[in-house]
This record gives structure tokens, sequence and C-alpha cells, in this order.
């Protein structure tokens, strides 16, 4: 059931803030990842990237919904994005190195949909690494992919992994999972790991591998 789609083509771009009911004229079409600026490689201005930018994506749904809850997930906006799907804020992210991912279940359309993502690249003390001091530059706009997620109404919300003794002769891993259930009745399910381990060649001799 569930199914990962690129999204990174066909989307519009404009160097400023535009209000949902800005026209496509105002836009120019660019595919994603997206720098907010062009930049020479060196003696420019940070002032050249750090403004708030629009990006616009009109689309159909690739796949019928089928019972399934669908996800839009972006790998990375520099600094910070509201999103809006069919005039409705879906929700705002801080952070331009965590991705981020939005239920578009309840809002999106067969078809039709207008996307527009509100990017604010201001170096912006409430959002790290800003606030204090720095010596890298950011950058800004969505450069990292996008993509549309289709998953069960019961899946695999977050995944932590924890390694250990990973360059011994029995090395074991941790998996800490976060299940997200979308049904109205509470539910059980089994969760299977399967562990494809292959040593390096440099590696000390794998004896045996600890799957919980």
């Amino acid at each position: 059931m569930r199914s990962l789609i690129d999204f990174n083509q066909g989307w519009l771009y404009a160097a400023r803030d535009l209000p949902l009911s800005a026209p496509d004229a105002e836009f120019a079409p660019v595919t994603l990842p997206h720098s907010n600026a062009p930049l020479p490689h060196h003696n420019f201005d940070i002032s050249a990237y750090t403004f708030i930018s629009t990006y616009r994506k009109h689309f159909d749904l690739p796949e019928p919904l089928a019972g399934r809850r669908l996800m839009l997930d972006f790998d990375g906006v520099m600094t910070a994005c509201q999103v809006y799907l069919n005039g409705h804020l879906l929700g705002e992210h801080d952070g331009g190195y965590v991705p981020c991912s939005f239920d578009i279940t309840e809002r999106a359309r067969p078809t039709g949909n207008l996307l527009q993502v509100c990017v604010d690249s201001t170096e912006r003390e409430d959002i790290p690494p800003f606030g204090y001091v720095i010596d890298y530059l950011t950058f800004g706009g969505i450069y990292r992919d996008v993509r549309l997620r289709y998953v069960a109404p019961v899946h695999i919300r977050d995944a932590f992994v924890r390694t250990h003794d990973v360059l011994s002769s029995t090395p074991s891993a941790e998996i800490d999972l976060w299940l997200h259930n979308a049904l109205i009745e509470p539910v059980q399910v089994a969760v299977n790991w399967i562990c494809d381990y292959t040593p390096r060649d440099d590696a000390a001799p794998a004896e045996s591998l600890d799957a919980p």
C-alpha cells in the first residue's frame, strides 16, 4: 500500500512574498532542488539570499487514495516555511537542516490541487544555527528533494536506530519505532525487522548480529 513518488518537477518560483491570489504569471518555472538566488563563487553579500520567496505547484493526485493517507515530505527548506494546499494552511516548519512532513489527505483533491510554499530564508535568531556565531553561509530555498508518500492508515511515523560495537565481531542494533494510527478504533499490529548485514572486508569477523 505504500508508495513514494518524486515531486520535484513542475514548480513555479517567485523571489518575493506573494499571496495565494497571485497569478501564475508572477512566477517562473523551476525544478527542485532549487536555490532561491544564483550566487557567484565569492564576493557577495548575504542579503542576496536572505529574503522571503514563494514556491507554487499545480498537481493532480498521481494515484487514488484508496483508503491510504497522503503525506507531503520536504527533505530540506532553508530556513523556515509555511505550506498551503488549496488555500488552507497545512502547517509551518522551522529549521532548514531537518526534514518535515505534512498530512494532506483531508485537503487534497483528485485533480486541480494548488500547493504554495512561503519560504523565509532570513537569518532568524530563533532558528538554529542562527542566534549566536556561525562561520558558514546557509543560502535559501527548497534546496532538497520533495516527495509524495502514500501510507496505510496505520504506519511507521518515525524511527531511530542505535548501533553498538560496530567494529567488533558482535555488532548489534536497537530500533525505536513510532507508529501512527489514523483509524478511529485501536488496532493491534506486528512489526517485522529484517536485517541484511554484510561485514566489510576490512572489518573484524562477524560472528553474530543481535536483531531484536
